[in-house]
């Protein structure tokens, strides 16, 4: 008789999880007397997992990593092939990783997967979820964006203002009422400003193009798994044309325990690794990030020049870089996260620029890339004429760059109307760039139970979970009322966010 191997949970496992597989499709009982009554790797029929949320996660111990059916697909962290590109992916708390298509969430707080390598569904409870990525949702779409003040931000068209709501029109999501009180600005034509954006979450590496290195997408982010030394760097690029103000952001998050040592660079002649063209180009600007120093420094005619060595004071594992050069100006400037770093002469003031690149010398979690017209500093506000800051009254930046002190700011059919010093003024809604709200009476929206924060083709929005079917995925807010999300447009749920 064949003997099957036992699982021991120790007395903290056993008081933090309390799990039932339950096994179907047995479509007959068995005499023990002429069959093997526990048939090699029996496939997983279905799952269901509880999970105390009150225990601490450190106390957690894994659901389950049950044998693979066939070769190259798995359900945990040892082996993801390719699954996670062409699967959707269910993350536990505890760690798991579970490929498969998602089939819905019930609203009593169930989710059912299905996969090639079950037989019948896998069913997770939603205390233990920590999140699911979605394959193919849509990239998002809109030439405007209203800005939330927890960090939320909504992508459409901006239809209506007025002291109720801040209405705006989405592909995914339909038309979406906002509280004024959580805005924090709405930038106008924001397509006009952005340019080159990825679109990893949606499986693409468009429109970046990778020179070396072992880069591929995983649960809707960009990773680097190798090394690269000198000029043999791992090196992302996207051809553009820059004669006027750009910044560069990159989203990044260490990965496996290997230090942080990445580069920005922007107004490159070269990107392409042709003999003579090294590994900034032969005439560009660029920042290093190298685990607790950063620097910028330019290359001019092939020879890389200094312009600061600073320290950090601390280890860089994350953050949202950013350069920005002005070539108007000659000035750069750094960020990290909210910090500002400083704005620097660049002694050569270079005039135009064909490239714009991103490398990294370990491997590197890459959640976004983007480029953007102007000095895009980290709140979103355009500091190439001077900057708008939020203050306790609101302001309206135009397209000409005029700005004015506004309150009583209203929208309908295309024109706005606001109340400044100088009077109550009218002009055409696309005549404006931005506005930032005034700090006085804003508020974040309440945390509460039950939260996700969904990432879809409208943006990122956080609100009550209520159910996901095969075509919507439904929930409501205090600050944005009822919601029904595409099913088609939803590419990241996060669950449990403030375990």
């Amino acid at each position: 008789m064949r003997t099957h191997p036992t699982v021991s949970w120790s007395a903290g496992a056993i008081l933090a999880v309390a799990a039932t597989v339950v096994l179907l499709g047995i479509a007959a009982a068995r005499s023990a007397a002429d069959v093997d009554p526990w048939p090699a790797a029996p496939a997983v029929a279905a799952l269901e997992v509880e999970v105390d949320v009150a225990s601490p996660r450190a106390n957690l111990g894994r659901i389950f990593v049950p044998q693979p059916k066939g070769a190259g697909d798995t359900l945990d962290d040892s082996n993801p092939g390719e699954a996670a590109e062409r699967s959707d992916v269910v993350t536990t708390i505890p760690g798991d990783r579970i490929f498969g298509s998602v089939v819905a969430i019930e609203a009593d707080g169930k989710l059912h997967l299905t996969g090639d390598q079950f037989e019948g569904e896998v069913q997770v409870v939603v205390p233990a979820l920590d999140g699911i990525v979605l394959k193919g949702g849509d990239k998002e779409s809109g030439e405007d964006e209203v800005s939330l003040t927890n960090g939320d931000r909504v992508v459409g068209r901006l239809a209506s203002i007025d002291p109720e709501s801040v209405q705006m029109d989405t592909q995914a999501a339909g038309r979406l009422k906002i509280s004024p009180k959580v805005v924090r600005s709405i930038n106008l034509a924001r397509a006009a400003g952005v340019l080159a954006e990825s679109n990893f979450a949606a499986g693409s590496m468009e429109p970046w193009v990778k020179r070396g290195g072992d880069w591929s997408i995983t649960e809707g982010a960009l990773i680097c798994r190798s090394r690269g030394s000198g000029s043999n760097t791992n090196t992302l690029y996207v051809k553009l044309d820059q004669k006027e103000a750009v910044t560069l952001v990159a989203k990044i998050q260490a990965y496996q325990g290997n230090s942080i040592r990445c580069d920005l660079v922007v107004f490159s002649d070269a990107a392409e690794g042709g003999p003579d063209e090294g590994r900034y180009g032969r005439n560009s600007i660029f920042a290093m990030f190298y685990s607790s120093q950063y620097y910028l420094q330019y290359v001019n005619n092939g020879s890389t020049n200094s312009i600061i060595n600073r320290s950090l004071g601390r280890q860089l594992t994350q953050g949202t870089l950013r350069l920005a050069y002005d070539p108007s100006t000659g000035k750069a400037r750094l960020w990290i996260d909210a910090n500002d770093l400083g704005t620097y002469d660049v002694p050569t003031k270079p005039t135009s620029g064909q490239y714009v690149m991103f490398n990294s010398q370990y491997p590197l979690k890459v959640e976004y890339l983007g480029v953007y017209r102007g000095i895009v500093a980290p709140s979103g506000e355009d500091d190439t004429g001077g900057g708008v800051t939020a203050e306790d009254t609101p302001v309206i930046q135009f397209v000409n760059r005029d700005r004015v002190s506004a309150s009583a700011i209203s929208l309908a059919d295309g024109e706005m109307s606001f109340t400044t010093s100088y009077g109550q003024m009218k002009c055409s809604a696309r005549s404006v760039a931005r506005i930032v709200f005034g700090k006085k009476g804003q508020e974040e929206p309440r945390k509460q139970n039950g939260d996700v924060r969904v990432r879809s083709a409208a943006g990122r929005m956080t609100f009550q979970f209520g159910q996901m079917t095969a075509d919507s995925l439904i929930g409501k807010s205090d600050y944005l009322g009822e919601i029904t999300v595409r099913r088609s447009a939803v590419r990241e749920i996060k669950f449990n966010l403030y375990r």
